[in-house]
């Protein structure tokens, strides 16, 4: 259908970038002279194997990452851009990709064309695949010759780049990108100190309405802005309620004790973890939203969970935990809870080496997001959680009633009922 290559000519806010193949005598000249911020430029003329775009929220990293796929897809190349879920595909990556190719003036149909059956992008005599991240075991069937992912700290671990990296395969001049907003000092934290990496602000987009930057300005403050809109990888270890965790494949076999955290509209969480050493053991039987009690009940049975197993529930929810005893489940109870509680849980979770199994994958996304709200210094945590992302925590600490000793002061505000 479209089967030539295409010569890249830098436009006058663009410099040169260098050719990864010799382009045929006979390809068409394309002209790409739309703006680009002067750190987009230099992402677009590095021609080392891997780099980063790292940048603040806004700062146009997305646009940065599709401007190089296509200019890889001009010359010929098999690339695959890949993000977090389907839908950013479609919002985000296929949108940017479409823009950018008609402010360059290429004809569909004749210059390129959309595949919607593959999901893809043909440009000349290459090919940009549009591809979600949601399941990475899906992408080890593919051959390419580079790849890019956006907001690759949306990925807790770097799994998907390993397995990308393993498919440019196709020629000997490979490249790979990210373009992401920072979260920690996590697994793009540790490529940024081994590749180059470029970067932007939010406030070095010139093309950001004023009203905008105004607004995130005052939101974020302190190192949530360093972080959230100056792209600077930050420690936001001091500010996170869980403690670091390691993922396991299966529970061990060593007596457990259930948590439940009702929800409705929010999820309800519920968990079963063990103690066996100095180690705290973490396994998620379910989290779900819009479930009654009694399909709390049903879904209890189903995992053959005996009558008289030991199960905390939410105090505040005593007519659930009544209607799951009419159920049969002898063994439900209501959890402590009481001032300051929260804090003295998580001081005693913390005591212990945390283990969650791979398959609990919403409770390792609270664990791994939950925060304690932040003082009016903008610096440094109170002991209050930051609503969101609790759910897993307070399941997890209902199940631990039975160990937990909170101190005489402690005891004298719990409750029960």
């Amino acid at each position: 259908m479209i089967n030539r290559k295409a010569q890249y000519i830098a436009g006058e806010t663009v410099a040169e970038i260098p050719a990864a193949e010799k382009v045929q005598a006979e390809a068409p000249k394309l002209l790409i002279n739309f703006e680009l911020t002067a750190a987009q430029n230099l992402f677009l003329q590095c021609d080392e194997r891997g780099a980063l775009f790292i940048g603040g929220i806004g700062s146009s990293k997305t646009y940065g990452l599709a401007t190089w796929a296509i200019i890889r897809a001009m010359q010929g190349r098999r690339v695959c851009l890949v993000s977090f879920s389907y839908r950013t595909l479609i919002d985000v990556i296929q949108r940017t990709i479409n823009e950018i190719l008609i402010r360059i003036q290429l004809n569909y149909n004749k210059d390129y064309a959309f595949v919607a059956g593959e999901n893809k992008f043909v440009i000349f005599a290459g090919e940009i695949m549009l591809r979600s991240g949601d399941n990475p075991e899906s992408l080890r069937g593919l051959n390419l010759d580079d790849f890019g992912i956006d907001e690759g700290s949306n990925f807790k671990d770097d799994e998907l780049f390993k397995i990308l990296l393993g498919r440019i395969r196709n020629s000997e001049n490979g490249q790979w990108r990210i373009a992401t907003t920072p979260k920690g000092r996590n697994w793009i934290y540790t490529l940024s100190q081994q590749y180059k990496t470029f970067g932007q602000s939010t406030f070095d987009n010139p093309f950001l309405p004023q009203t905008y930057l105004d607004e995130v300005s005052h939101y974020y403050k302190g190192i949530y802005a360093r972080q959230e809109l100056y792209g600077e990888f930050v420690a936001f270890t001091e500010g996170r309620i869980m403690p670091p965790f390691s993922e396991i494949d299966t529970m061990p076999a060593i007596p457990t004790t259930i948590g439940i955290d009702f929800g409705f509209r929010d999820a309800t969480a519920i968990l079963e973890s063990g103690i066996q050493g100095d180690s705290l053991f973490i396994n998620e039987l379910l989290y779900k939203t819009n479930l009654t009690n009694l399909e709390i009940a049903n879904h209890l049975k189903r995992l053959k969970v005996p009558l008289d197993y030991i199960i905390y529930c939410d105090n505040a929810e005593p007519k659930s935990i009544e209607e799951l005893k009419r159920e049969g489940f002898r063994g439900v109870r209501p959890c402590l809870k009481g001032k300051d509680f929260f804090a003295f849980g998580i001081q005693f979770i913390r005591r212990y080496k945390i283990f969650v199994t791979k398959s609990s994958k919403a409770c390792i996304t609270d664990f791994t997001f939950a925060e304690w709200e932040m003082a009016n210094d903008n610096e440094t945590f109170l002991n209050v959680a930051k609503q969101g992302h609790l759910h897993a925590i307070d399941a997890l600490r209902y199940s631990l009633s039975a160990v937990i000793k909170p101190s005489a002061g402690f005891l004298a505000h719990m409750t029960t009922n």
